[in-house]
């Protein structure tokens, strides 16, 4: 539906101003055709296997209200850049006027700006949605029985997602430029994309670690690590976005969320002191496999765009190859070490390929 009205928009059977409505009618109907589906599928699929007898009652008013008290809440760590956006929405146009822009100017800028939330979303949805995968049982009763083995728990998930966040955080930033061009047609604003993009890391093992400590029962410390943040960054937008315009507003960004990481693991590390994170991050092959990606994005960059025009279609088949090729350069790297553990495989798509193809790797490695 969305694809539908921008198409409409361009074709001038649709007045620009609706295509917001549109965005919102086609969530609630997405959500609406979700709800169908499983009221469809669940009488079929609740019980399959689960040895749970068919008499066995549910306790639906209880779920219902801890979806609608304690869901309500833990929802705000999937929401935390979307705070941000919010807060721009309100200070950033009044703080670029200030800075000396004209309105129209500065409302154009905001524009500019907003480019990069939808790429910083995607990469925080890669960097934490496979993590929390891992650890569906990650409970109150279980940490306090058995904290050990849930340290260790919560620190694969926080190492799979600062991996791939990592790696989707330098990706993003090298490849900033030419996205840039690709989905807006020219570059402007990069400088101020690529800071935005080097929260992508911190929200993703944010996000992680937030959703590790509500399901141990610590739901009100994250809304007030979240609150926090939001200040902090109506702060920075006040002191900065007058004095480097959108670049400060990156910047205010990135320094929030950057809090908000050091609130969140230092009540995890403090709660749970097995994890030891740091301690068990492969430092010399993260860093060696995002230096080998920079390098080939550079040097694509070079080979490629010295010898193509820079229009939208070279730029669509440059993207549509690097990123895809880098994404596998870097993981492979990753997978030759043995920095993923097979659980942490299992969490991402293809899973079976990946395990096949580093038993491959591990073993041409061994043979020589």
């Amino acid at each position: 539906m969305i694809i539908l009205a921008a198409y409409l928009v361009f074709m001038d059977r649709l007045d620009i101003y609706r295509i917001g409505e549109a965005g919102a009618l086609a969530t609630i109907i997405g959500m609406v055709v979700g709800i169908i589906y499983l009221a469809m599928t669940y009488p079929k699929r609740a019980r399959q296997g689960t040895g749970v007898p068919n008499d066995t009652e549910i306790p639906w008013k209880y779920y219902i209200m801890t979806c609608l008290s304690l869901g309500m809440i833990a929802s705000l760590n999937h929401m935390i850049l979307l705070f941000m956006q919010m807060v721009d929405v309100f200070t950033l146009v009044p703080s670029l006027i200030q800075a000396g822009l004209p309105k129209t100017i500065a409302m154009e800028t905001k524009g500019v700006f907003d480019r990069g939330q939808p790429l910083i979303q995607l990469g925080v949805v890669l960097g934490s949605s496979f993590a929390l995968a891992l650890v569906p049982n990650v409970v109150r009763t279980t940490f306090l029985s058995q904290p050990t083995e849930q340290a260790h728990s919560i620190r694969e998930a926080l190492l799979f997602a600062g991996y791939l966040a990592t790696g989707a955080t330098v990706g993003l930033v090298f490849m900033m430029e030419e996205t840039n061009m690709l989905l807006f047609t020219n570059s402007d604003g990069t400088r101020s994309l690529q800071i935005l993009a080097l929260t992508l890391v911190f929200t993703s093992l944010t996000i992680t670690a937030a959703v590790m400590l509500q399901s141990l029962g610590f739901v009100k410390q994250v809304a007030y690590f979240i609150g926090i943040a939001v200040i902090i960054k109506i702060v920075l937008n006040k002191l900065l976005v007058p004095i480097w315009t959108i670049n400060g507003s990156a910047l205010a960004t990135s320094g929030s969320i950057t809090v908000l990481y050091w609130l969140t693991f230092h009540f995890l590390q403090k709660k749970l002191p097995h994890i030891q994170f740091f301690r068990h991050v492969r430092w010399r092959v993260l860093l060696g496999a995002n230096g080998v990606m920079a390098l080939y994005i550079v040097s694509m960059r070079y080979l490629w765009l010295s010898f193509l025009p820079t229009s939208r279609w070279a730029m669509l088949v440059y993207v549509g190859i690097v990123v895809p090729t880098g994404a596998c350069i870097y993981v492979m790297l990753l997978l030759r070490y043995g920095v993923f553990s097979k659980k942490q495989i299992q969490a991402l798509p293809l899973s079976r390929f990946i395990l096949w193809l580093e038993q491959r790797i591990r073993k041409q490695v061994g043979e020589k």
